[in-house]
């Protein structure tokens, strides 16, 4: 009786420790998708702020912009210095966007690299609706740009990056109409993508809550199991006296 009893303990020590296990195995995985951070709350957190400072940023030019719009109606033109600082107001909101894009990747590329995390698979529907609404908002913004560069009169094949963008905005330069048509196209792309940063960060915000809810749980789950082994392994074994049947 006295071996079954060890076999038993040994058998339940085991089942104990298979939620440690997997919880250490969940928590490496983490940490080879954000090798850099103290924790994957961490990367979220910072994709959600880099996203906000890009929609202030954004919010920031399209003020300038405005200024502009206003001068240009009590002008024929404006200024040459006026005019190059509102062209470089809108060719950065254009970069800007772009960084947005290339941001609204990362975190694509981020979830979907959680949603196979062991840890995280009950969430595996939640995280796959939010890879498709990161690809989408990307679509969205692409074509957000597309429109500003088509309106200001920008050829497809010219659609090369700022400094294409820059050449043609200087196009409007001549005439209070050209310039004021680049800068309601600058206004508009701005409203567009403060808004649109505004949606990566609530989105983003979103799933840090859904890691920080999520690593909640596996914790309680973790404390329960630590707290069942503790209590076992304190309990003394059943007696085995007077029993006749003791091995030697």
């Amino acid at each position: 009786m006295r071996r079954s009893s060890r076999v038993v303990l040994a058998a339940l020590c085991i089942g104990s420790l298979v939620p440690t296990v997997l919880s250490v195995t969940a928590h490496a995985q983490l940490a080879v998708i954000c090798p850099t951070c103290s924790n994957v709350i961490t990367q979220t957190v910072q994709l959600a702020k880099e996203a906000g400072s890009l929609a202030q940023q954004i919010a920031a030019y399209q003020l300038q912009i405005q200024q502009y719009s206003n001068m240009l109606q009590n002008t024929a033109t404006l200024p040459t210095m006026a005019w190059n600082n509102a062209v470089g107001d809108i060719v950065r909101i254009q970069s800007l966007m772009n960084s947005g894009m290339l941001l609204a990747g990362n975190a694509q590329s981020f979830t979907t690299t959680l949603s196979n995390v062991q840890g995280f698979a009950n969430q595996l529907q939640t995280l796959n609706q939010m890879t498709t609404q990161y690809q989408q908002w990307g679509t969205v913004t692409s074509n957000d740009i597309t429109h500003l560069q088509t309106s200001i009169g920008m050829q497809e094949s010219e659609r090369a990056g700022d400094a294409a963008t820059l050449a043609v905005l200087q196009r409007h330069s001549q005439s209070a109409t050209g310039q004021m048509q680049a800068l309601q196209a600058g206004n508009e792309m701005a409203a567009l993508g403060v808004s649109q940063m505004q949606k990566l960060q609530t989105m983003l915000a979103q799933e840090t809550q859904l890691v920080v809810d999520q690593n909640a749980i596996a914790d309680q789950r973790q404390a329960a199991a630590d707290s069942a082994l503790e209590e076992f392994l304190q309990s003394p074994l059943p007696s085995t006296a007077g029993n006749g049947h003791g091995y030697q």
